[in-house]
Formats: structure tokens, C-alpha cells, sequence
């Protein structure tokens, strides 16, 4: 019995490891309907094939072509298992594929090292122990290590790139086949070390590509929320032009109304036109737009909002990165400030002022609880695209040689910003 379970074992390991592999890369991505019945009806069925492609007759010239045919299908199955189970972008469960695919032949050629190594021969009971070992190893450190690397950025890695890569691995698994037939065991120690060094070389340039699309795809975002914004300020400017000359209208009609209507409402009517005629006036007309749409909105959502502002400071910025740093401070402010249940505590506070040669910008705000996980932390529901606004915000403040810190602290969160003034 136990000999026909390691028998077995020998004919279906391949598959079942790189199911597992390749499943737990992409637990991230979001799932199909019947997800746990879809991945056990593919781990069953390419098992099933797997040890029926066991059964293949062949020669001793032609077993190592039939094990690189057998992996290979084992590849598409497990490619096609992850379709069925995850609802993603093709190009993207390709990526944690080849992953899987290169951590379980790394998996694979460290075992062979190793039975090499200290004399265990290939297929022996004591042979599948290791195998076993060494491969738990190995995707323990997939799954806590490598996976949390890759995970934010897999999905932004472009399919073409992704051809150089399966090449490579075609050949890592090529070396450990021819490997894996070798009775000499310095060669099968050779040929399995350097499958082992092509998988990893190809781990890391897995990781460097996927890291390197993240970074263009959040320059990308940048750019847009920027250009966003800029045309957020232009409506905001022509919207606040037209509130400031409706209130001076309407300043002049209760003036007319004088002496025909009471004084308390006269009062109540200047109370009410005074909410909408508050612009502001720090030195810089872009800042001042700013200041006052999003004094209007703080109003509406019952958020304190004071500010002390010298514009002049910040005047000879590009307006461009004036809408950057202020409409991403203060929406950031007001979204997380309204979260306070208390109309009391929903508090902004604004401060431009000058600290030596440099311009001093502090926004703070109250909030339901600190942030959590760095300085771009988000708390919407979508999290691979969110969170950009204080990278936008640190991409302008860079862009001036400026520093910007960040504190978080129970109820609280504050931002400040230095940034160099231009020499007059």
C-alpha cells in the first residue's frame, strides 16, 4: 500500500506542488463564482491527467523529452485552473504562473541538489521526504516573503514582457531533466545547481519588472490626478468668480430692502449671503481659489476650517503643483474629518508661513483613528489605484528641492511641508 501511495506520489507531485504554488500567488486576485468548487474540480482533473500521462510508454532516449512535455502540459493546466477560478486579467495570472512555475522547479532543484548531494537516490522514500521538505521551505518563503513583494504590483506588468521569462524558465526546466537523468552525481549537481540559479535569477527579475510597471503605472496616475485637478481648479475659479458677483448683487437688493423689512431679518439675510461670500485673500489667486471652494465644502459638512495663509510664499509655485499639494491636503482633511461623528471635533487647520528661507505649509485635521501602513495608506474599498494623493502631493514637493513629513496619531493627522523659497 505504501509503495503504491509513493508511486503514486512520483507521477502527480509535479502537478499538485505547482497548483499549490500558483494558487497561493494569486489569492489576491478577485474570485469567480464557485471558487472553492472550481479550484478542487482543476486540482482534480489535472491530476487525474497527470498520472494518466504516466502511463505513456517511452525509452530511455525518450524519457527526459516526455518529462519536459509532462510539465510543460502541467504549466497549461495550472494556467487554465486559474482561469476558471479567478477572475483577472489574462497577462496577470500568466505572471503569478511563471512565478509558481519557477519557485516549484527551484523547489525541484534543490531537491535534486540535495539527494545528490548526500547520496539519496532519486525516487526512494527517503528521497520524497526531502523533496517534501525542501519544497514546504521554499514556498513558505513564497508565501510570506516573496508574495507580499509582488502582490501590489503584478497587475500592472505588461503581457509582452513576460515572453523573455517563460524562455528562461523553459530552459531551467530543460537543465533539471537532463539533471534528473544523470547517475553521476556531480553532474546531476551541476545541471540541478544551475537550474536552481536560473530560477532564482528569474524570481528577481520577476519582482524588478513588476516593480518597475508599478512605478510608470503610479507616474501615469500622478499625471492624471494632477491634470484633474488643475481643471477641478478652473471650474472652482469660475464658480467662486460667479458666487462673489451674485453676493454683491444680493448685498445691493437687501440694501434696497431697508426700511420695508425688519432689522433682525435683514441681519438673518446678510448672516446667510455672509456663508457664500467668504473669499479668500492670501497673496496667491490660486491658493485663494483653493481656500475658498474648500471653505464652502467644510461649511456644508459642518468641518471647522481656519487657516493662516501667506500665499506670497507660495506664489511663484506652477499653479499646477499649488492644486497638487493644497486640493490633496485639504480633500484628504475633509474626507477624513467628516468621518467624525462629532460635528465638534471635525476640525482643519491650515498654516502657510515663513520659517527662515523657507516656506512652512501645515495642514491638520481630526479623525476617527490614525492611518495605518505608511504614508499612502487609504481607506477606500479599492486599494490599487488609491492612495495617490500624497504621492502627488510629495512629487510637487520634490519637485522644489522641499521635505515632507507625516504624523499620525490617535484622532489627529498632520502634514508638514518645507520647501525652499526662490532667491528674490
Amino acid at each position: 500500500m505504501i509503495d503504491l501511495l509513493f508511486s503514486r506520489y512520483g507521477q502527480t507531485n509535479n502537478f499538485f506542488y505547482l497548483f499549490a504554488f500558483v494558487l497561493a500567488l494569486c489569492l489576491g486576485c478577485e474570485k469567480r463564482r464557485h471558487f472553492a468548487l472550481r479550484a478542487a474540480a482543476g486540482l482534480v482533473a489535472g491530476t487525474a491527467l497527470a498520472y494518466l500521462y504516466s502511463f505513456i510508454p517511452g525509452s530511455a532516449n525518450t524519457m527526459a523529452l516526455l518529462y519536459i512535455v509532462k510539465y510543460f502540459l502541467c504549466f497549461f493546466m495550472v494556467y487554465l485552473c486559474m482561469e476558471a477560478a479567478y477572475k483577472s486579467r489574462a497577462g496577470r495570472l500568466l505572471y503569478f504562473s511563471i512565478c509558481g512555475y519557477s519557485f516549484q522547479h527551484l523547489a525541484y532543484s534543490l531537491a535534486l541538489i540535495a539527494g545528490a548531494l548526500f547520496s539519496i537516490e532519486v525516487g526512494t522514500r527517503l528521497y520524497v521526504l526531502a523533496e517534501f521538505l525542501v519544497t514546504a521551505a521554499t514556498f513558505a518563503f513564497m508565501f510570506f516573503v516573496y508574495r507580499r513583494l509582488i502582490a501590489p504590483a503584478a497587475a500592472f506588468v505588461e503581457d509582452k514582457l513576460l515572453l523573455p521569462f517563460a524562455l528562461l524558465l523553459t530552459f531551467a526546466v530543460v537543465m533539471s531533466v537532463l539533471g534528473f537523468g544523470q547517475n553521476d552525481r556531480t553532474v546531476r549537481m551541476l545541471l540541478g545547481g544551475y537550474a536552481a540559479l536560473l530560477c532564482v535569477t528569474l524570481l528577481y527579475a520577476m519582482y524588478k519588472i513588476a516593480r518597475a510597471s508599478l512605478a510608470v503605472a503610479e507616474k501615469q496616475t500622478v499625471q492624471a490626478l494632477s491634470a484633474k485637478q488643475k481643471e477641478q481648479y478652473d471650474a472652482y475659479r469660475k464658480n467662486i468668480d460667479y458666487i462673489n458677483a451674485k453676493c454683491h448683487d444680493l448685498k445691493k437688493q437687501i440694501g434696497y430692502l431697508r426700511g420695508n423689512v425688519s432689522d433682525e431679518k435683514i441681519t438673518e439675510m446678510q448672516r446667510a449671503i455672509s456663508i457664500y461670500d467668504t473669499a479668500a485673500d492670501t497673496g496667491c489667486k490660486t491658493l485663494d481659489v483653493i481656500l475658498s471652494e474648500k471653505g464652502l465644502q467644510c461649511e456644508r459638512e459642518k468641518i471647522s476650517f481656519t487657516y493662516m495663509a501667506d500665499g506670497s510664499l507660495v506664489d511663484f509655485m506652477d499653479p499646477v503643483d499649488i492644486c497638487a499639494i493644497f486640493c490633496n491636503l485639504l480633500d484628504n482633511a475633509a474626507e477624513a474629518a467628516s468621518a467624525v461623528p462629532d460635528p465638534e471635533r471635525r476640525i482643519i487647520t491650515l498654516r502657510v508661513t515663513r520659517m527662515g528661507n523657507l516656506a512652512h505649509i501645515a495642514v491638520g485635521n481630526s479623525c476617527v483613528s490614525a492611518p495605518k501602513g505608511g504614508d499612502f495608506a487609504t481607506t477606500k474599498a479599492d486599494k490599487t489605484l488609491h492612495g495617490f494623493g500624497l504621492k502627488s502631493v510629495r512629487a510637487s514637493v520634490s519637485a522644489y528641492d522641499g521635505e515632507m513629513k507625516i504624523y499620525a496619531r490617535d484622532g489627529t493627522f498632520d502634514v508638514d511641508i518645507l520647501i525652499p523659497l526662490r532667491a528674490e
